[in-house]
């Protein structure tokens, strides 16, 4: 038969109770979350301090708690990278792209770990993925990098374009892109490249030796353009004076 009906009293406080304890679960994640939080920030103070040994500490513990926490994933991988354990500093990053695969900064962290390991086929992927899903200029600027380890040019350079189609005032972007236009000796595109970047990038203090060098190649860059332009108009006179060959009539005596 049917089970007896509680009576509206007790269904209430049946109610009631889940209600609680749906309100307590709530309320403990929500310590935990905060508590996850302070631990983070704890960790990520002592690694801006240098106490390395503590900070990998705290970091892992908070990592394992929440291996989606992209700051304590960060920076335990790169302690673990510096101290040349790189197998474990893979394991962290490919932990919190499993666990966010909806962060393009974490993407961007394992490739960026692949690419200075020169695992360059499992780099480019990624690359290509935060670069498509997120548009992120600087996954294009990496992809060029690889191409071009590669000998790729051409690949690398439609990439910096889309990079800069992106983010046209991308100092990273312009700034390869003249050394890659250089290298194939384009020499006016790369003078149109240098003095992009130094209008981009003139102000900032990080980026003044990369300023000082693009102005030399741009002085360097003009006096050969200057050169070339003097020598082409020389030769030109040179082939107008040139006396007709014999037999020959000159252009207005014909």
């Amino acid at each position: 038969m049917f089970p007896p009906r509680l009576p509206c009293s007790s269904g209430r406080a049946a109610l009631a109770l889940l209600a609680l304890g749906t309100a307590c679960l709530l309320a403990l994640g929500c310590r935990s979350a905060e508590r996850l939080h302070e631990r983070e920030k704890e960790g990520i103070e002592l690694f801006s301090q240098g106490r390395m040994a503590r900070a990998e500490q705290v970091l892992r513990d908070v990592f394992e708690a929440d291996p989606g926490r992209y700051q304590a994933a960060r920076l335990l991988a790169l302690i673990y990278e510096r101290a040349g354990q790189t197998a474990r500093a893979l394991e962290v990053l490919e932990r919190l792209v499993a666990a966010r695969p909806d962060l393009g900064l974490g993407l961007m962290e394992l490739a960026d770990l692949y690419q200075r390991l020169r695992l360059f086929d499992r780099a480019l992927p990624l690359y290509e993925k935060a670069g498509a899903t997120f548009g992120y200029p600087l996954a294009y600027v990496r992809i060029a990098a690889i191409y071009r380890a590669r000998g790729e040019d051409g690949r690398a350079e439609r990439a910096l374009l889309t990079a800069l189609r992106l983010q046209p005032t991308h100092p990273e972007a312009r700034y390869d892109l003249a050394t890659l236009y250089e290298s194939r000796g384009l020499h006016e595109a790369a003078r149109t490249q240098w003095e992009a970047f130094v209008a981009v990038a003139h102000r900032d203090p990080q980026r003044a030796r990369q300023v000082a060098f693009a102005r030399r190649r741009l002085l360097e860059l003009g006096a050969r353009l200057a050169t070339e332009d003097a020598r082409a108009l020389i030769a030109s006179a040179r082939r107008l004076l040139r006396p007709p060959a014999a037999g020959r009539l000159a252009p207005e005596d014909a």
